[in-house]
């Protein structure tokens, strides 16, 4: 059952009760207890909602499966979901009977139409109205044998409701897989630039090198959140060692007074996280993809003539290895128009920064600075 056919079920209640209402007219007392009690009777009878499986993806970095999920009603729903296969299950596992039980609430499906494709499957989920929501995801069964650039589409069966449920709501759905990577933004950055937890003195208590784990270690170490949150040192981390300029934006913003600052910035770091893995992105990090023309860096000599245009880090480095080293010196006397652009076009504040050291004194040094601080930032970024 739909949820619009569950809302027409109790449209003629509904229909009632706005008569009933509208007959209160005379008396305007009486019409506003009307109202009232018309607006907590829909509340009461209004179906709990549905469940809307609004994308799957197979993380082909951590190996495991994501389900995203909204909630469409107005009470927080729970779910009971396995994600199988849509092509038969192995002879082999067919004919041990095993690996091919539908373990929700004792259902069973045909071992010839699939089987199941994660480790265990999942029960209990709470998911909130109103908002998208990243199921945790689950490993790839040891007995599947599934190949993701054959199969294109997964079988998805859930049974979710309310407390109030008698009757859970089955879902049964075939829905396009994607496979993708884990989002740049969400990566591990590496021991070099990973952020240190540190307690007044000065001492370290803890090391994140994700912002996931960051959100981890904070929620472990409060005494030290809010002497980093006050610093800005967290909104500074994020911006410049993991590259996301937008969320240390919003972090910022943030009230520090706020009261349950550490719970509310857990709740935004969640958030995030769902948001950057849900978003459309090319598998690469956003700082090594191009820039509009306008904003190429023209590589040029003393004479002003261009030799080179470049619209990426990557392309940037390509160019400079064979550039006259007359450029660097153009370049690099007046404003280091390398850190410049950095900042200003790639909003790379961690590259800009290396680059606005480079010693201008020596240009054969400076030449062999500048490409070696652009090679390690592009393998930094996974480029």
């Amino acid at each position: 059952m739909t949820l619009l056919q569950q809302h027409l079920k109790y449209l003629k209640i509904l229909l009632a009760c706005l008569l009933l209402a509208s007959l209160a007219l005379v008396e305007t007392s009486l019409f506003l207890t009307s109202i009232v009690l018309l607006v907590i009777l829909w509340i009461a009878i209004s179906p709990s909602g549905n469940i809307v499986v609004k994308k799957i993806r197979y993380n082909k970095d951590t190996k495991k499966f994501e389900v995203y999920v909204e909630n469409t009603g107005i009470r927080p729903l729970w779910l009971n979901y396995s994600i199988r296969s849509v092509q038969p299950a192995p002879v082999e596992q067919q004919a041990k009977g095993e690996g091919n039980l539908e373990y929700m609430k004792g259902g069973t499906m045909n071992s010839q139409e699939s089987y199941n494709l994660l480790s265990e499957d999942f029960f209990g989920k709470i998911v909130n109205p109103g908002e998208l929501t990243l199921l945790e995801s689950r490993s790839l069964a040891e007995d599947a044998t599934w190949n993701p650039k054959l199969n294109n589409a997964v079988q998805f069966t859930a049974l979710c409701g309310d407390q109030k449920s008698r009757k859970p709501m089955r879902i049964n759905a075939k829905i396009p897989l994607e496979v993708c990577g884990t989002h740049p933004y969400l990566r591990d950055i590496g021991v070099e630039r990973e952020f240190i937890l540190t307690k007044a003195d000065g001492a370290a208590v803890a090391r994140a090198n994700s912002l996931k784990d960051l959100a981890l270690r904070m929620s472990e170490n409060p005494d030290c959140f809010l002497l980093h949150w006050s610093r800005g040192d967290i909104q500074k981390w994020v911006k410049e060692a993991i590259g996301d300029v937008e969320f240390a934006d919003k972090l910022s913003e943030a009230n520090v007074g706020e009261k349950k600052l550490l719970e509310n910035f857990e709740k935004m770091v969640k958030k995030r996280v769902v948001e950057l893995n849900y978003s459309d992105f090319s598998g690469k990090h956003p700082l090594l993809n191009d820039v509009e023309e306008e904003h190429a860096f023209c590589v040029k000599l003393d004479d002003n003539r261009v030799v080179g245009v470049a619209a990426s880090l990557q392309s940037l480095y390509d160019v400079l290895k064979t550039t006259p080293i007359e450029a660097f010196g153009f370049h690099l006397a007046r404003t280091n128009d390398f850190a410049k652009w950095a900042n200003v076009v790639l909003g790379d504040l961690e590259l800009s920064g290396r680059l606005s050291h480079v010693d201008p004194s020596n240009l054969d040094y400076a030449k062999l600075s500048v490409l070696e601080i652009l090679s390690q930032r592009i393998r930094e970024l996974g480029g």
